[in-house]
């Protein structure tokens, strides 16, 4: 089960499949949960991957934890993953604009 301690920041995305959160530790870095997967995303990465094709999402996305990559069959579809990945930083922006 995800900590609640992780879901302490800011909710940037959630669809039921995918939830997106700003991380508690840090300046631009995210925590994205598949179902019971915890996914950590450094400083600067959802924002790159928010813009990116989904040929480049597929070429990082290996590296993440409960994904299976071999098979192509992850908890989501990768592009699911990339929408939800631009919704999140869309929302953020918002978040920026509107409180500055």
């Amino acid at each position: 089960m995800v900590d609640d301690y992780i879901l302490g920041g800011k909710k940037l995305h959630n669809d039921g499949n995918i939830r997106i959160h700003k991380s508690v530790n840090g300046v631009d870095e995210h925590d994205v949960i598949i179902g019971e997967n915890h996914i950590f995303l450094n400083r600067g990465i959802m924002s790159n991957w928010a813009t990116a094709s989904i040929t480049e999402i597929r070429l990082c996305y290996f590296n993440l934890r409960g994904i299976d990559y071999e098979t192509e069959n992850p908890f989501v579809p990768i592009k699911e993953f990339g929408w939800a990945l631009a919704k999140a930083r869309i929302r953020e922006l918002e978040d920026m604009l509107y409180n500055s």
